[in-house]
């Protein structure tokens, strides 16, 4: 599973990259209209800052599944507290609560 969730991962890095270029200036680089760096750090390591829920959902059907949060170690901690629905999901809505809820989540 963890092979999986870094796969999902790298696949989100790469989307993020795609949709930064797509709005690339020929001569200068226009910062993301989500906030999220240019070069965002997927993969869980080091800061885990929270992310738009746009960038973790990367198959974009709406909800956050356990294989797109897997990588995020804190928020795949207290997924079940925050699935108010116990769908086996995160909603927009379930996950602005959780970042709401739990402040940063960092694991430095």
């Amino acid at each position: 599973m963890a092979h999986h969730a870094r796969i999902v991962a790298a696949g989100v890095a790469l989307a993020v990259a795609q949709l930064t270029a797509s709005f690339a200036d020929a001569d200068q680089l226009s910062p993301p209209k989500d906030n999220v760096p240019a070069q965002a750090d997927l993969s869980g390591a080091g800061n885990d800052a929270h992310l738009p829920f746009d960038a973790l959902d990367a198959n974009k059907d709406g909800r956050l599944g356990r294989d797109e949060v897997a990588a995020r170690a804190l928020l795949a901690k207290a997924f079940d507290t925050h699935d108010g629905d116990n769908d086996g999901t995160l909603t927009r809505a379930e996950y602005e609560d959780y970042v709401a809820l739990e402040g940063t989540d960092s694991e430095e």
